[in-house]
């Protein structure tokens, strides 16, 4: 009886230190798939629904500098198809001076009512980038034929004259989104945020402004989070970088609660966000 007995406490010894450390592994990859989760994330939206380069931003919004930061802004499109017309909803010629538009668009080309803070890229000579307001941008829509017309203002005017008469005054509609590492503490873990609008003035340290996508990142050595490159070998290709090391703690994991302890496995990682090769100023030989 006494052999039988010291065989199954060490059995049930066994049996807790196994479930003990299965539900340790169970939360640390949990852990480690979201984090990895966040991060493809964000490289998907800059690699295929971002208007243009992202901009490096610091953690309070100003423009970062020397090719390093801890966020990036970028240009996120929104779908559809946009067609601006004068204001009073004709083919009218559009002054410089214009700041009041018609615009259409038809659902069934994925279009929907413009929303404050919205942008719209059209597509003319200069290009200009025309912002909705947080208030009075919006009117109210009307729908024929399958076509949704719409009054809207910009901030600004459009800064040249456009003829609807002699073609379609066509825009893209984009919304400007941000990823930012902000320090937990004075720790060497940061949190991953994403602001999905950002407008003139924002506060960024205000919760209510972003998500929290992630937590427990680490720098890798001294190596800033976004890298701005230049391959002056291969045609000048500018590329942002995403260098990190992916923390699989910081979650608050049940586990570590019982444990009393930090898992602590750490994965790097490095993702080219945004490639882009800058046009030859070279003219062509005859």
């Amino acid at each position: 009886m006494s052999v039988v007995g010291v065989v199954g406490l060490v059995m049930f010894s066994v049996m807790i230190s196994t479930m003990r450390l299965s539900t340790v592994n169970t939360a640390t990859n949990l852990s480690n798939y979201r984090t990895r989760q966040a991060l493809d994330r964000l490289a998907d939206t800059v690699h295929y629904d971002s208007v243009d380069m992202p901009a490096q931003i610091n953690s309070d919004g100003t423009t970062a500098s020397g090719g390093t930061s801890d966020g990036i802004l970028i240009k996120h499109l929104v779908p559809g198809m946009y067609v601006f017309l004068n204001s009073d909803g004709t083919t009218a010629d559009i002054a410089s001076t214009a700041s009041a538009f018609t615009l259409q668009y038809a659902t069934s080309a994925w279009g929907t009512l413009p929303q404050p803070y919205d942008y719209f890229l059209l597509a003319s000579s200069t290009a200009p980038e025309l912002e909705i307001p947080k208030t009075g941008g919006v009117g109210t829509p009307t729908t024929s034929n399958g076509v949704t017309s719409v009054a809207i203002k910009t901030t600004a005017a459009v800064g040249e004259k456009l003829t609807p008469s002699y073609y379609t005054v066509t825009a893209v509609r984009y919304r400007k989104e941000a990823y930012i590492f902000v320090q937990n503490g004075t720790s060497a873990y940061w949190t991953l945020r994403f602001y999905p609008t950002v407008y003139p003035g924002m506060d960024y340290t205000n919760a209510q402004n972003y998500y929290t996508l992630g937590t427990g990142f680490e720098k890798q050595g001294t190596q800033g989070w976004f890298t701005a490159s230049t391959d002056s070998a291969n045609n000048n290709t500018q590329a942002i970088w995403l260098q990190a090391l992916v923390r699989s703690s910081g979650h608050g994991e049940y586990s570590e609660d019982i444990d009393k302890r930090n898992t602590a496995t750490t994965m790097p990682l490095q993702i080219k966000l945004w490639n882009y090769t800058t046009p030859s100023t070279t003219a062509p030989s005859s």
